[in-house]
């Protein structure tokens, strides 16, 4: 048997604790226990850092991983939509040997669960075959309220395809605001399907997003009108993104909203705060400054009191799917935001945003030694 002690560890409770270790026996999974409760015959081998369950890697699309590198930085979302519709077209990349490989980098990361936008099905064997425990989200789009009910029969048809014993961790989710018609939005919400389950937006992404919301004016709508859609056909509130959302949420489970860019002012704080138990806020920094060269104002959204959690969005915005990479960027550019807060983020509250608990996951893939080195926060298994 080996114990270990760190400066804390980070109980599956979200307490963080001194007076706990580490106890790996040579068989069995290893549990926290009180330092005291250590026979004094067996060695405790000290480590800096915390000792933590795992981390949780809420947002990412495995099925954008082939195109890691072949995207411009800074296009705007209109420009990387673009380009990524481009590049499907084209689909010359190995999506099976990418999306194991990316599977690969999350564990090895110390992510035990994710959250990973799916929009065909075609890759559940390979997740649900990994070590990771997924939530999957089926996104769908349509942007006119009379496609709603075939969008909705697709989407069941599609589930229904699904091995049963996969189906509690799946949800019909609405993409956007610019890409879904309220009725789309409202139709998610109240699916019978959904009921207490996570639900993900991509929200308040870039000002291409407002303009479109507001005015349908900007890149974003000049991209739609391009695909042929008229925007006279389309159910889109005008005003802040929120208002697309919000006056119809009416969903039993979490609600995570991705990005959160342009969430910076008073009054959508306000609309937001009156939901602020179930929603949670994913950030996925890297991406953001990949596709639009901004971040959000993540100590405000802090300072707010929002449940906050980590994404990485794919490897079409983004250098790796390693949430500590996200941390690393995160202190980089707010050092003023405490670390065990940060670590909370990256794993207890993705926990929760998810609707899992660290319970749900394989005991022998928990527990990881988290520590600040040279080069920032790295994650490796006791051993």
């Amino acid at each position: 048997m080996k114990v270990y002690k760190a400066e804390y560890l980070l109980h599956p409770d979200g307490e963080f604790r001194d007076d706990m270790v580490l106890m790996c026996p040579d068989q069995g999974p290893a549990i926290p226990v009180a330092a005291g409760s250590v026979p004094p015959e067996v060695p405790v081998t000290l480590l800096s850092g915390y000792l933590i369950p795992g981390l949780v890697n809420v947002h990412t699309h495995l099925e954008l991983s082939g195109y890691k590198g072949l995207i411009p930085r800074n296009t705007g979302l209109a420009g990387f939509i673009i380009a990524l519709q481009k590049l499907r077209r084209g689909n010359h990349h190995e999506e099976a040997e990418t999306i194991r490989a990316a599977i690969q980098e999350m564990c090895s990361d110390g992510i035990v669960a994710a959250g990973d936008i799916d929009n065909s099905g075609k890759w559940m064997s390979q997740k649900e075959g990994s070590s990771l425990l997924f939530h999957h989200f089926f996104e769908r789009f349509g942007i006119s309220a009379a496609s709603v009910p075939s969008i909705m029969e697709n989407a069941t048809e599609l589930v229904e395809s699904i091995l049963p014993s996969f189906r509690s961790r799946i949800s019909i989710t609405p993409h956007a605001p610019y890409s879904c018609s309220s009725a789309l939005v409202k139709a998610c919400f109240e699916s019978p399907f959904n009921f207490q389950k996570p639900l993900s937006v991509h929200m308040l992404e870039s000002q291409e997003e407002l303009d479109f919301m507001r005015s349908a004016s900007g890149p974003l709508a000049e991209m739609i009108r391009s695909f042929g859609i008229d925007m006279a056909e389309t159910d889109i509130l005008s005003g802040d993104s929120l208002e697309h959302v919000l006056p119809l949420r009416e969903h039993s489970g979490p609600l995570i909203l991705v990005h959160n860019t342009l969430l910076n002012n008073h009054e959508q704080m306000t609309k937001l705060g009156r939901f602020k138990d179930k929603i949670f806020l994913c950030l996925c920094l890297r991406a953001n400054d990949y596709i639009e060269g901004r971040v959000p104002d993540v100590e405000l959204l802090m300072n707010e009191g929002f449940n906050l959690c980590l994404g990485t969005d794919s490897l079409a915005s983004n250098s790796s799917l390693r949430i500590t990479d996200e941390m690393n960027f995160i202190i980089k550019k707010f050092p003023g935001i405490p670390v065990q807060e940060l670590i909370r983020w990256a794993s207890i509250n993705g926990m929760r945003a998810l609707n899992f608990s660290f319970s749900d996951v394989n005991p022998q893939y928990l527990w990881y030694h988290l520590f600040h080195g040279i080069s920032g926060f790295e994650i490796c298994k006791p051993s």
